[in-house]
């Protein structure tokens, strides 16, 4: 599978917490139509990397592009108008407000009028719809994600940078995000998704890469590396003579 030109190219990027450093080298990139997953245990950095890409860090070393402008240690603010949207694992709505509140704070930087762009997203969340008007707080944690996503798209974003969307759900609300994902890439956003749940991420990525110790360990394919007996066995919990 031939991938398309990088939209994102990270390289050789190291950055970390206080002199302490997290990624040694790391290097990523992704094409305008891909979605690429990142996974590895606890610690590996992952988010890490996310948080690098927004601006939220700044790299000791290494280099990061959109498309041909480099972004490494751009603030946030700038990120997003340049059309990298980000969305965290926690804190990702505001709970005291309503879902259309929230999807109105998601294109605060839209000039005019913004109830069209709402009205898309409604049709894309139609779950979301019925429960405008009702506090965000009231959402299952599935439904959460799913305002957390529209929020993110409000901006109309080229790339998406989604940090563990399924954390903590259960597996249809796991299956209902993950379709959504799949959905987002298919009108044509880049995701970079961070996720634990390494099975799920895979079968809906067209490459992936792993992380272990702030390095990069292996990359591929997202269905050859399902079929990686070592993935399966560190990721996937599959045992020896598990058929993926």
């Amino acid at each position: 599978m031939t991938a398309s030109a990088p939209l994102l190219n990270v390289q050789t990027v190291s950055a970390g917490y206080g002199g302490a450093l997290i990624l040694r080298g790391v290097s990523i990139t992704v094409g305008g139509d891909e979605i690429v997953t990142v996974i590895g245990p606890n610690g590996s950095g992952k988010s890490t990397l996310m948080k690098t890409v927004f601006g939220l860090l700044k790299p000791v070393s290494g280099t990061v592009e959109l498309g041909e402008r480099h972004i490494a240690g751009t603030a946030p603010d700038r990120i997003v108008k340049m059309g990298i949207g980000y969305v965290p694992q926690a804190e990702n709505i505001f709970s005291s407000l309503t879902i259309r509140e929230n999807l109105e704070m998601g294109g605060y930087t839209v000039a005019g009028d913004t109830s069209a762009r709402i009205a898309e997203m409604f049709d894309l969340f139609p779950d979301l719809k019925a429960r405008g008007g009702e506090r965000a707080g009231n959402l299952s944690g599935g439904q959460r994600q799913m305002l957390a996503l529209a929020r993110a798209l409000m901006l109309e974003p080229r790339l998406l940078l989604l940090d563990e969307p399924t954390a903590g759900l259960a597996p249809a609300a796991v299956q209902s995000v993950m379709q959504r994902v799949a959905d987002i890439n298919a009108s044509g956003v880049a995701i970079v998704l961070v996720e634990q749940n390494a099975l799920a991420a895979l079968k809906i990525s067209r490459r992936a890469y792993v992380l272990a110790r702030g390095e990069n360990q292996l990359e591929g394919e997202g269905s050859a590396l399902l079929e990686d007996p070592e993935v399966g066995r560190l990721y996937l919990g599959r045992g020896e003579g598990d058929t993926p």
